[in-house]
């Protein structure tokens, strides 16, 4: 009678163990669902960084890839003139042309109005079960290593294919985005200004470079 107590007592603690470790991967993933749906909205640009923060509305990063000539802890606010509206001298001079269009595009809330944040993938900027839910299930369709998608199928058939080797790691590398483009270097650190040197105006990514 005894031993079956303590085995009922280690039953019991292994449930509670499993549920409090189920939980807390739900809050790990609940929170990351949050960081990739959430970014600024501009009110007066006082706390938002310019190089650092998540305020461009282009999913998923929600950052800038130019390389501005500004301090690396400039804010938004010198992005905006004393009028209230972008100063579009500054961003011409700062960012590359598609960037510089993105940012002219986005509605600043008010310069006496304290910068917020709001959940992307809705037009109201709030957060719905609807929407958390299509962003969950497309991070998992991208980022899910042991995932049945069409995708991983593709990947799958795509390295049984009869070609060179290296020519299969170079287009795995083009998909992962690892090509030596100035972007990439500069977000490793390396100076650049990440400008494209037939096309000054373009920045020198991946995509632009195929």
């Amino acid at each position: 009678m005894k031993s079956c107590y303590y085995k009922d007592i280690s039953i019991l603690e292994d449930k509670k163990k499993a549920n409090g470790y189920y939980m807390w991967n739900n809050l790990i993933w609940g929170k990351g669902l949050l960081d990739a749906g959430v970014r600024y909205r501009v009110g007066d640009g006082k706390s938002i960084k310019i190089t650092k923060e998540k305020w461009i509305p282009r999913p998923n990063t929600f950052k800038i890839y130019s390389l501005p000539k500004l301090d690396g802890n400039a804010k938004v606010n010198q992005l905006i003139s004393s009028f209230g509206g972008w100063d579009i001298h500054i961003i011409k001079g700062n960012f590359f042309k598609k960037e510089t269009n993105q940012i002219l595009k986005i509605l600043i809330v008010g310069i006496n109005r304290c910068d917020s944040q709001l959940w992307h993938y809705n037009e109201d900027g709030q957060y719905s079960v609807k929407s958390g839910y299509w962003l969950g299930h497309s991070l998992e369709n991208i980022m899910g290593p042991s995932n049945t998608t069409p995708q991983t199928s593709w990947w799958n058939t795509f390295w049984n294919v009869k070609i060179p080797t290296k020519v299969k790691m170079f287009i795995w590398k083009v998909y992962q985005d690892w090509i030596p483009t100035k972007i990439n270097i500069g977000w490793r650190g390396v100076q650049t200004n990440g400008v494209c040197e037939a096309y000054k105006n373009s920045a020198d990514d991946t995509l632009h470079t195929f």
